[in-house]
């Protein structure tokens, strides 16, 4: 026998290559079939993607997957432990959800109308309005209730990330459908060329939200737009958006701007009216409850504060989750679980949102 033929002999006749430490662990610790079976439940019930849930459990999309398949080779004891601390935090997310009573998904108080009046003005007349308030008077949901109405109304929200005119106009356009959201590096002069020959004799309404973060050159931008195109322009904004476009001490910059302002709408706080108006849609008529509502109203966080504080008072009210059937009527109204609000509620709930003492 030839050494080369001896070789082949001890190799056929010595055991099998055993496997590294953590494929063996890999192998014989199988995925809990409990915890799969929940895993996947929780997803189809969720209308979750793979990667969405991945992306919560702080798993890569790939590591899920295989996990789900029952084919990770990792240490899936800690891909479950994630996994377990997921699920458990979303039970108790929609335990707590399922308690807190809902509230009216809008309700038109007389500052809700006062805008979508100078919004239909703005539609119909091709022009320019401001409306300018503190946070939580209902800006926005107004603005999404007209345009959820009229046909050719574009909202495009800003943030300070917008300040620029190329950022704007990229906001815009991905609001009027020109841009994908994937597209990058678009120049500025072809964005307003695109959204000129879009909203040219489209007799519609470009809502622009959020518009204080908006730099001089961004505001110029867009009204060079309004002209060009004869669309009508909305911008809504805070109280600086008011100072910077109406102020005594405002600059030359902002000059043209300012003199095509057609309509004004300003609110320096809640009214009486938009505060009755809420609670009217809660079910509450109590006095002593409506004094309280109206001084939340007219603190920081206006009728969106108001929200807040009578949606965790329902909560305190009710005591326990009512059956399912008892949660809202047959129109999703919330009323049934206000019903019980007393002014010791609001204002229970009202010192644990603000975190006051006393």
């Amino acid at each position: 026998m030839t050494a080369a033929q001896a070789g082949d002999t001890a190799a056929q006749a010595a055991p099998p290559t055993v496997r590294n430490g953590s494929q063996a662990a890999a192998r014989q610790h199988a995925a809990d079939p409990g915890l799969l079976r929940r895993t996947r439940a929780a997803l189809a019930a969720g209308g979750l993607s793979q990667a969405r849930a991945a992306q919560q459990i702080g798993l890569s999309d790939s590591a899920l997957s295989q996990w789900l398949a029952d084919k990770y080779r990792g240490q899936t004891a800690a891909v479950e432990a994630k996994v377990a601390r997921w699920l458990d935090a979303r039970a108790e997310q929609a335990a707590l959800a399922a308690q807190l009573p809902a509230a009216p998904a809008y309700v038109e108080t007389p500052a809700a109308r006062r805008i979508a009046a100078a919004l239909s003005w703005a539609q119909m007349a091709a022009d320019l309005v401001v409306v300018y308030a503190g946070a939580g008077m209902g800006k926005t949901l107004a603005a999404r209730a007209y345009a959820a109405e009229r046909p050719n109304v574009w909202t495009a929200t800003m943030t300070p990330a917008a300040q620029a005119l190329g950022p704007c106009l990229e906001r815009a356009a991905a609001a009027c459908g020109l841009l994908p959201a994937s597209a990058r590096q678009v120049r500025a002069a072809q964005l307003e060329a695109d959204l000129l020959e879009r909203l040219h004799g489209s007799h519609g309404l470009l809502i622009v939200d959020e518009a204080q973060h908006l730099g001089a050159r961004a505001l110029e931008g867009l009204r060079s737009i309004h002209d060009g195109s004869g669309v009508g322009l909305a911008l809504l904004g805070g109280e600086s958006l008011y100072v910077r476009l109406t102020g005594g001490s405002r600059s030359a910059e902002y000059a043209q701007l300012f003199s095509r302002i057609g309509r004004r709408v300003r609110f320096s706080r809640a009214g009486q009216g938009d505060v009755d108006a809420l609670l009217a849609a809660w079910g509450l008529s109590d006095a002593a409850v409506r004094a309280a509502a109206l001084d939340i109203a007219r603190r920081p966080g206006a009728l969106r504060g108001l929200t807040k504080t009578l949606r965790l008072a329902a909560l305190l009210a009710s005591g326990s989750p009512p059956p399912a059937d008892e949660k809202t009527d047959a129109a999703g109204s919330p009323r049934r679980a206000a019903a019980k609000i007393e002014l010791r509620h609001v204002a229970a709930a009202q010192k644990d949102l603000t975190g006051e003492t006393r």
